[in-house]
């Protein structure tokens, strides 16, 4: 089965040397958006995030293009003595009632001595009055979709989200414990995470949902670390984290909710591959690999946690569903895993079901041998289970109350 699905999986598109194609051709997009801007005079960095730019997905799927925008005109700093005059200078903090993966933001005022700073808080309302600006001299479909302004079928059939954010050189202190921590696999490696360091993070106009300071919060962004893992993942990771997608929207969300969100499969996927071996991701093994991300999953929502990959104490299902929804979500997903991949064959999207059914026929005169080897079967169980065990820690881990830590 594993093989079947990973040669499906290469004929519509997901095999390494599109992905690599893909890549280029939306990081190429992205920097002539930043050169073009620049040439008007406009003093601004446009970064391509998603499954597009990450080459994690098939056309059938028509995913949407997050483009994040910041101004180099702001300088956000931690410390006073990284202010520049000729900036507009953003104090970035947090107090002890900031919820986790959450900062603020006050404004250096110019006329005022740095030793005597005056911290006023600094609202994300502004990208609302862009928005509203934006449907006034444009005659584009705009609707806001969490911090982003969704363009329908900017790149069609992809819709476009634009996300305007502040950029911060420093490495948030809530993320520092990342840094230091190695996994089974040597995943991430010090590289990546000296990249992660190295180039900061970013501040979203969005705060926590029922926070008493929801209106000044801003969301940090660890988009540019995320993407810098996405690269380094094999085509077997990529396969497994595309079947998740396609497994929510296929028998969790059909109707286009968004409860369970991809960002969620990918952040169970790299905790996945954190604390499992390198080995493990082949293709051979992709159903196996799959099977752990769901049952993954599975538990997160169980327990109602999933725990940001770098700010660990930040719970990205945090409010996101009932407990009606969590009995529904488990009951789905227990059959899923039980069917050992047969549940794919229902799967639309790239006639990925069709394909699979057409690839068993020719392969059943050899599964009752599969059937036949029991011991082996005891095995690969046992070795799931050990593997499983492994991969909750980190949820169990990070399942109760943590202090808030400052930026």
């Amino acid at each position: 089965m594993s093989m079947c699905l990973s040669e499906i999986l290469s004929d519509i598109g997901l095999n390494e040397e599109m992905v690599l194609k893909r890549r280029r051709a939306w990081l190429q997009r992205e920097s002539l958006a930043t050169l073009a801007h620049r040439l008007k005079g406009i003093q601004q960095t446009i970064y391509m995030f998603g499954s597009l730019t990450e080459g994690t997905t098939t056309f059938g799927m028509r995913s949407d293009n997050d483009m994040l925008i910041y101004y180099d005109i702001h300088n956000v700093v931690s410390g006073i003595e990284d202010c520049k005059p000729e900036k507009i200078n953003l104090l970035v903090f947090s107090e002890v009632s900031t919820p986790p993966g959450y900062c603020l933001l006050s404004q250096v005022q110019r006329d005022t001595p740095f030793h005597r700073l005056k911290q006023t808080l600094l609202p994300h309302g502004l990208f609302q009055i862009f928005f509203n600006y934006l449907n006034a001299i444009d005659d584009n479909e705009y609707k806001l979709h969490g911090p982003a302004l969704r363009v329908k079928g900017r790149f069609d059939p992809n819709d476009q989200d634009y996300v305007y954010a502040y950029h911060c050189q420093a490495w948030p202190s809530s993320a520092r414990t990342w840094l230091t921590e190695e996994g089974i696999g040597g995943w991430p490696t010090k590289e990546m995470k000296s990249f992660a360091e190295t180039n900061g993070c970013f501040l979203v106009g969005v705060g926590s949902k029922g926070s008493d300071m929801e209106q000044y919060e801003y969301r940090i962004s660890t988009s540019l670390a995320e993407r810098c893992l996405m690269f380094s993942l094999n085509i077997t990771q990529i396969r497994c984290y595309v079947l998740m997608k396609m497994i929510i929207k296929t028998f969790i969300h059909p109707c286009g909710d968004s409860i369970i969100t991809s960002y969620m499969c990918k952040t169970v996927l790299f905790h996945c591959i954190q604390h499992t071996y390198s080995t493990l991701w082949q293709e051979s093994e992709l159903l196996y690999c799959l099977t752990l991300c769901l049952s993954a999953l599975q538990y997160c929502v169980l327990i109602g946690n999933c725990p940001h990959f770098i700010i660990r104490e930040n719970n990205s299902m945090e409010g996101r569903f009932t407990k009606e929804f969590r009995t529904v979500f488990i009951e789905q997903m227990r059959h899923i895993i039980l069917d050992n991949g047969l549940s794919l064959r229902h799967a639309e999207y790239d006639e990925l079901g069709i394909r699979l059914q057409c690839k068993m026929k020719h392969v059943s005169r050899n599964m009752d041998s599969i059937y036949h080897l029991p011991r082996l079967g005891l095995i690969v169980l046992a070795s799931y289970c050990v593997t499983l065990a492994r991969v909750f820690k980190i949820f169990i881990r990070s399942s109760y109350p943590l202090q808030c830590m400052k930026m």
